[in-house]
């Protein structure tokens, strides 16, 4: 959803195609905690959050997207707080976090929030539903992304299947992405 948000952000027009509907998502189940660089000590680096993210994830990802993560995680935690998203704070008013490292990482940086992954779900669906420029299908499947034949290939567009009303769309767009989760 915050891929879709970007793009409508920089004038594109979106279909968001989601297998469940869009406040029923692992984002609201995951209790709202949040990687977040620098959120417990300001003595965190972008270089330390990248490391742990490689070595957690088994060195199997792409290095620059770990380096543009940490690098990011900042900015992109703002904006949804900027979106409503809720952190408990601290007695400075800054976002707490939990206090102990958490799921591979050698430094405090998972922040919780008031409402766990309730708020978490709703700053991400208001990013979708106020943009005007973001149509969405829930109950839906992508199935197959449409390729030229040239070399390198480019992307066309896609099939989709629309479970709720039983049919196929055949769909075309200069760029797709595909959220599809992790394997952590």
């Amino acid at each position: 959803m915050s891929a879709a948000s970007a793009a409508a952000e920089n004038g594109a027009d979106v279909l968001l195609v989601s297998k469940d509907p869009l406040t029923c998502s692992d984002s609201k189940i995951s209790e709202g905690i949040i990687t977040v660089r620098a959120s417990d000590s300001s003595r965190d680096t972008v270089q330390a959050l990248e490391s742990n993210v490689r070595i957690q994830g088994d060195d199997i990802g792409r290095p620059e997207l770990a380096e543009t993560f940490a690098m990011d995680s900042q900015r992109a935690y703002q904006w949804l707080r900027d979106k409503g998203l809720k952190p408990h704070l601290d007695a400075q008013g800054n976002p707490r976090t939990l206090g102990i490292p958490m799921g591979g990482h050698t430094q405090s940086r998972s922040v919780d929030h008031k409402n766990g992954g309730l708020d978490y779900a709703h700053a991400l669906w208001r990013s979708v539903t106020e943009s005007g420029r973001i149509e969405y299908l829930e109950d839906a499947w992508f199935l197959d992304l449409f390729m030229t034949s040239d070399v390198p290939s480019a992307v066309q567009g896609g099939l989709i299947y629309h479970a709720a009303q039983g049919t196929l769309l055949s769909v075309s767009a200069p760029a797709v992405v595909l959220a599809c989760g992790g394997i952590g």
